[in-house]
């Protein structure tokens, strides 16, 4: 098996959508997600380190895979790349908030081994397992790649004096099993914070995204949800002051 970074995103509040107009807007949002992927992996795939990386995704109703994989067995792999994946994780993030679309994914590292669309390793369980768990909306790293990001951001630091880690925050994330655990997050927190072009009256972020999240009605099994990630909102806005 090769070396990789895997994301699995799952795009939340699709269900039942056939019934609102939005309908026509989340398939232009999966399209649109779709076509930029496609241009990425093209542009990544022709200039990557000696060819040794393979960047590929796929998806299949709501849920998205993005892979990133050492074929050529590439020394420091997850050092060269781990901030150019999230940075990439982020950015579809922001593409589906600005299609009032939140996602819930998680990411890992490790081996796995990929042959057309079929792909399974320890990496892919890892991600499969947290992505589920994930009581609030965001996108978070697991336990292990959490550990391994710490160990990434010093080695970075120490031996390229490249500081990394400027699209992710640590957070106390809680999961549905009732656990807390202290996990990198992608920090999406800064989207809220930027203004929006065309609007004439500039809402403070937290009230931006109180705006978003009231625009459907919210399932008594997705309060937890919801509660968790206005709490996880609030300290990051606080803490950035």
């Amino acid at each position: 098996m090769d070396q990789s970074l895997v994301c699995i995103i799952d795009l939340l509040g699709t269900k039942g959508i056939w019934t609102e107009e939005s309908v026509d807007r989340y398939f232009r949002t999966m399209e649109k997600a779709r076509k930029d992927f496609d241009v990425l992996k093209n542009v990544f795939n022709e200039s990557a380190v000696q060819n040794s990386f393979e960047f590929d995704f796929i998806t299949f109703s709501d849920t998205l895979v993005v892979t990133l994989i050492n074929k050529n067995r590439y020394e420091g792999f997850y050092e060269l790349t781990i901030e150019a994946f999230t940075q990439l994780i982020l950015g579809i993030f922001q593409e589906y908030l600005s299609a009032s679309f939140f996602a819930r994914g998680a990411i890992s590292f490790g081996e796995m081994e990929k042959r057309h669309n079929h792909f399974v390793g320890p990496a892919v369980d890892d991600a499969a397992e947290y992505f589920e768990l994930l009581d609030m909306i965001g996108i978070c790293f697991t336990p292990k790649s959490t550990i391994a990001m710490d160990y990434f951001i010093e080695m970075n630091l120490k031996f390229f004096n490249n500081k990394i880690g400027k699209f992710v925050t640590k957070y106390r994330t809680p999961l549905k099993n009732k656990m807390e655990l202290e996990l990198y997050q992608i920090d999406w927190v800064k989207f809220f914070k930027e203004p929006i072009a065309g609007e004439n009256v500039q809402l403070e972020p937290l009230a931006r995204l109180s705006q978003f999240l009231c625009r459907r009605n919210i399932p008594v099994l997705a309060t937890s949800k919801i509660t968790n990630t206005l709490a996880f909102f609030k300290e990051k806005i606080e803490n950035q002051h």
